[in-house]
């Protein structure tokens, strides 16, 4: 499992991440639920993607389905196009990330809704639980967004 303390060796953050309209700069983790870690988007020359899902409704356990843009789970495509990654569960995009250069990114597309967390978001925005974040900056977080334990 990804947490706050048991991050891959290999994932190195975007200095500047554009996150469904919100930024998030100086390598900040984006979601964390207490020390879990669902997303990490990595610097490469394609964006570098780890996932976690809720392994059940209702548990707290989490499990890999995306280790360094490569599915781990039958049910989830990592598709590579260009500079472009799109990750999607049984057809539905879950996720499309695409590198500008070297240090920035962008997530333009987000629905964490088939994975059991009440997250989704456009380039323009984001919603958590219920909540619209649009046009923030995150800078020097350790992370952006605290889902609770």
């Amino acid at each position: 499992m990804i947490t706050t303390d048991n991050l891959p060796a290999n994932y190195k953050p975007y200095q500047n991440l554009i996150f469904c309209g919100n930024n998030i700069t100086g390598g900040g983790h984006i979601f964390a639920m207490g020390k879990v870690l669902p997303l990490l988007v990595g610097m490469g020359t394609l964006p570098r993607i780890w996932l976690q899902a809720i392994s059940a409704p209702g548990s707290k356990v989490f499990i890999s389905i995306v280790d360094d843009s490569k599915s781990t789970h039958p049910a989830v495509d990592v598709i590579t196009d260009g500079s472009k990654v799109v990750v999607s569960v049984r057809g539905k995009t879950v996720l499309a990330a695409e590198s500008i250069d070297e240090q920035r990114a962008i997530v333009s597309e987000l629905d964490f809704r088939p994975l059991g967390l009440n997250l989704f978001g456009n380039s323009s925005s984001l919603n958590l639980g219920g909540m619209q974040m649009s046009q923030n900056t995150f800078s020097g977080v350790g992370v952006a967004f605290g889902l609770g334990a």
